[in-house]
């Protein structure tokens, strides 16, 4: 696929729940999942940290490092169908772990430029949930904006022009379908209406100026890049200044981390009537089958069925799988950047992320 143009993890990928809008913030979402062994009260500093009691505590760092480090590096579980592919695991503080796999592999590093396609969604909701102050006072709009429930559900994929305004691409999106309002669908259109017509001052900005814009909620200190103005996966980025997000939201810089679980939107087709009654209508597997909830821009890994550990994250078409586990203590992110033609990028990523996280969390390989 041409990189001049970018595409979101949209792919033909709707999906249309009931859902109960919850429009205060219910702050945090730390509570719930995660794994009996893993630390809710802190994360280590980048230089140590953490220590395990005599009675049983949780994991030491180094444990946590090594179960870690031999989980990504496995020849026979998930991670090694998947490389190369660079990992890393840190906390607000910064990076604590991270690796290329294989080891004799050079590519790809921190330092690599990916696309992030629907990782780009964590980005842009960060930047509202700033721009309005906090979560509680996100509008209504807002709201059904960044989980996808506002309707705005007709948007073709790739239909955002590198040449484009933010408005210009909004036009792509076309109005809302009324009896689609207050359901989550799966779909760029959320976003890029809310973008053009929130009040943002981001409706005549280029890609260029896009970022400008951007770097005024979200910090100057963020390197990422526009190639589209399509809000919902236009942009791209290094696993290394996206990790610097990551912890941005970790240590409260941004207040999206006040906002991390709140407005969620059930997304499961079975339990909730997707409306062509496949699996396709949720961006593949594993999410495809899981009774997960969407947030603000970001996924609720809180299947009790499956992993059900809770974590935040929102994943790239293309394997680049950002994550923040349920205590808001870590974060983490396998980086890939590869065109399958289906979800098995998506899909790769995620299967192996959720075994590098569950061996940091449990100080046990995977």
């Amino acid at each position: 696929m041409s990189r001049a143009r970018s595409r979101s993890l949209l792919t033909a990928l709707v999906l249309v729940p009931v859902l109960t809008l919850a429009l205060t913030g219910c702050g945090g979402g730390g509570g719930g999942g995660g794994f009996g062994s893993s630390s809710s009260s802190g994360g280590s500093s980048s230089s140590g940290g953490s220590s395990s009691s005599s009675s049983g505590g949780p994991p030491i760092t180094q444990q946590r490092i090594a179960a870690a480090s031999n989980t990504a590096a496995s020849t026979t579980n998930a991670c090694n169908a998947i490389t190369p592919f660079y990992w890393e695991i840190g906390d607000a503080a910064g990076k604590l772990t991270g690796a290329t796999e294989p080891a004799a592999a050079t590519a790809p590093d921190d330092t690599t430029v990916m696309e992030l396609l629907s990782a780009t969604k964590w980005l842009f909701s960060s930047f509202v949930v700033q721009f309005r102050g906090g979560v509680a006072n996100l509008s209504v709009d807002d709201v059904r904006g960044l989980n996808m429930t506002s309707g705005y559900v007709n948007m073709v994929n790739d239909s955002c022009q590198p040449a484009q305004t933010v408005g210009q691409c909004d036009a792509n999106a076309t109005g809302a379908i009324s009896s689609e309002i207050g359901t989550f669908h799966y779909n760029s259109g959320h976003f890029q209406h809310l973008g053009a017509n929130g009040g943002f001052g981001i409706n005549a900005d280029t890609v260029v100026t896009l970022e400008t814009s951007m770097d005024l909620q979200l910090g100057t200190d963020l390197t990422y890049t526009w190639n589209t103005p399509e809000l919902a996966g236009g942009a791209f980025d290094t696993p290394h200044d996206y990790a610097l997000f990551l912890r941005k939201i970790l240590d409260g810089t941004l207040l999206m981390r006040d906002a991390l679980g709140s407005n969620k939107a059930t997304t499961l087709p079975a339990t909730t009537g997707c409306v062509d009654g496949t699996t396709a209508c949720v961006p593949g597997p594993p999410f495809s089958s899981e009774n997960l909830h969407y947030s603000l821009g970001h996924w609720v890994e809180d299947d009790p069925t499956s992993l059900g550990d809770g974590a935040f994250s929102s994943p790239g078409y293309y394997g680049f799988y950002p994550w923040i586990d349920s205590t808001e203590t870590w974060y983490g992110i396998v980086a890939r950047d590869v065109n399958t033609g289906n979800a098995s990028a998506f899909s790769g990523s995620i299967n192996c992320g959720r075994l590098i996280r569950r061996a940091w969390l449990t100080g046990t390989a995977q």
